[in-house]
């Protein structure tokens, strides 16, 4: 996609903050990362595409004493759409094998080199690998949870709901998984694909004029439209009063109270040591707090 130099411009403004607030946690996060390293097993850089480009990577993370019918985690790193990838949870995905699941992080394409319906279809497309390949890698597909942060949990809700409609497949024009996703974790989502404030100049990258005629559209434009269609998995939703989007999380909640799915909301208020801001679970992984 050719978005000329005033767009990635544009792109490098929104992403700069981004990179910002993860840079401002390094050394806490390398620290982490450390001990981390001594402890998990690591399966990186699997192509799960075949196409070779690190948009299409995934990296699976365990410990010594699981084994193939250890629940596993498929992790959707956040980034606003348009930055971030895998390596961003690695401390997080290493809290996650230490509670006793095996963790698949995945990287994805960023806007503005996709769109976001080639983002959902990559996502789909490491379901499908990870469900085919299971035995390969170990990978308990009857017990599998889904997790995403901020744009994350926007792809895993579209994702998940998706593997769980036969007639959103069709409309997405994707091959049926074998996989039993039994939860969804929805942290911090990024919820709105029409934004009205500053983020609103991606926009214009999030869909190409040939995305806007598929029939696809009318859920990637709103995407609590795929709550009619979909057989939803019981949900875990996280917030807080610092969070920058709250009120999509909010907005989630009254739709899935609307469809009588199954969830939970946790809505931490301002924290004590640390400002519990967007995504807060990742950045600080060992902070023990009450919602």
């Amino acid at each position: 996609m050719n978005i000329g130099t005033i767009g990635k411009c544009w792109l490098y403004f929104l992403e700069t903050p981004l990179r910002r607030q993860t840079n401002k946690r390094k050394d806490m996060f390398d620290k982490i990362k450390t001990e981390n390293d001594k402890e998990i097993i690591k399966e990186l850089d699997i192509d799960y595409v075949g196409d070779g480009k690190k948009n299409h990577y995934l990296d699976i993370y365990s410990c010594f004493n699981q084994d193939e019918n250890t629940p596993v985690i498929i992790n959707i790193h956040g980034g606003g759409l348009i930055y971030g990838d895998k390596e961003l949870n690695f401390n997080f995905s290493c809290e996650l094998v230490k509670l006793g699941f095996k963790v698949v992080n995945l990287n994805y394409t960023l806007i503005p080199d996709g769109t976001f319906y080639t983002q959902v279809k990559d996502i789909l497309a490491a379901f499908t690998f990870i469900s085919n390949n299971a035995q390969k890698y170990k990978l308990n597909i009857d017990n599998v949870y889904v997790i995403g942060e901020s744009a994350g949990g926007l792809l895993g809700l579209m994702a998940t709901s998706i593997s769980s409609s036969q007639n959103l497949q069709d409309i997405f024009e994707c091959t049926t998984n074998n996989i039993n996703i039994k939860g969804l974790g929805l942290l911090s989502i990024m919820l709105n694909t029409q934004l009205k404030d500053a983020v609103q100049l991606i926009n214009p990258y999030l869909f190409t004029k040939q995305d806007r005629k598929h029939k696809s559209f009318q859920y990637l434009k709103n995407p609590l439209t795929v709550l009619k269609e979909a057989k939803f998995p019981k949900t875990y939703l996280v917030t807080s009063e610092e969070d920058l989007l709250n009120k999509e999380t909010l907005a989630l909640k009254e739709e899935l109270d609307k469809y009588e799915i199954p969830h939970k909301m946790a809505y931490f208020k301002k924290g004590e040591e640390y400002s519990l801001n967007h995504c807060f679970p990742i950045h600080y992984t060992s902070y023990r707090i009450r919602a």
